[in-house]
């Protein structure tokens, strides 16, 4: 049932974001038309959305990311594009009590 009612919406957006006024504009902004080909964008990508913006980072993320890229070039992957991945709705690591390398929980 959530998906269907997920495709009903998805399809209703898209709808909306192609109508045009007599005069052939968009009858939503541009602003508004690209929010929902994000989403739309979003959704087809299993909810996962490249960021290329500065997100503040916790100490232990910025290690965890270096160590990540370190195993990366190991294998011989050159992926370092300055983007991050983000899984839409995840909650954040200092949200879900990552532990911090001393094994103690770390202060939220």
């Amino acid at each position: 049932a959530g998906k269907q009612a997920l495709q009903q919406v998805c399809g209703r957006l898209l709808d909306l974001k192609q109508q045009t006024k007599k005069d052939g504009r968009g009858l939503y902004s541009k602003r508004i038309q690209f929010a929902i080909q994000d989403f739309l964008d979003t959704r087809s990508a299993g909810w996962t959305k490249k960021v290329f913006g500065g997100v503040a980072k916790t100490k232990s993320e910025i290690r965890m990311d270096q160590e990540r890229e370190l195993l990366k070039q190991a294998r011989g992957k050159d992926i370092i594009d300055g983007s991050q991945t983000i899984v839409s709705g995840q909650r954040p690591m200092y949200v879900t009590g990552a532990k911090s390398p001393c094994g103690t929980k770390s202060p939220a």
